[in-house]
């Protein structure tokens, strides 16, 4: 069993594993630009502010390799909670043209947005939004991202469902050490 400790080690871990492998981070583009993707970026930030307000308390579930803890607590930093998807954001200015994007009706009216990566570098691999419509906040959000070098291979899988939650399902390699497999819910 996780301790407190170990809880909060591993809840830091899974976003400092992004952060550390995520790609380049060159410039955002100029605000008053129309962006040439969905904006993940405006979206984290709007439930950033909505979350900081509202303070909730949540139910988080950390897995790492088979050991389980669930906790009821309230997170003191939602920013860097919520970091790992502002950091698969794919409107950087290096980014342009090295998306496809799909929409796609689907049933009841609704719209997929679905970006897939062109090129292997690049750390964002797959993204799919589904809207209700096209000037609504999306009902959900699925990020797929994968770094690999010599030393280390990491593929995360993310989803984001506004006013409900997240969670983040993890595999990291690192040369000489053991892989580790995480995953992370959390409920508001």
């Amino acid at each position: 069993m996780l301790t407190k400790k170990s809880f909060l080690k591993y809840s830091l871990l899974s976003v400092m594993l992004l952060t550390l492998f995520t790609g380049c981070t060159e410039g955002d583009f100029d605000e008053d630009a129309t962006l040439p993707h969905y904006d993940i970026r405006s979206l984290m930030k709007e439930v950033t502010e909505d979350l900081i307000t509202r303070n909730p308390e949540v139910e988080k579930e950390i897995r790492l390799n088979g050991s389980v803890e669930v906790k009821r607590l309230q997170i003191d930093n939602w920013e860097n909670e919520l970091f790992i998807f502002t950091e698969a954001d794919i409107n950087r200015p290096s980014y342009v043209g090295k998306y496809s994007i799909d929409t796609i009706n689907i049933a009841g009216g609704n719209i997929l947005l679905h970006y897939v990566a062109k090129e292997e570098n690049l750390t964002t691999k797959e993204m799919k939004v589904y809207l209700s419509d096209f000037h609504s906040k999306p009902d959900s959000l699925m990020i797929r991202t994968a770094s690999e070098n010599f030393l280390n291979q990491t593929t995360q899988k993310m989803k984001f469902i506004p006013g409900k939650g997240y969670s983040l399902e993890g595999y990291q390699n690192i040369w000489l050490l053991n892989p580790r497999e995480i995953f992370i819910e959390v409920m508001f």
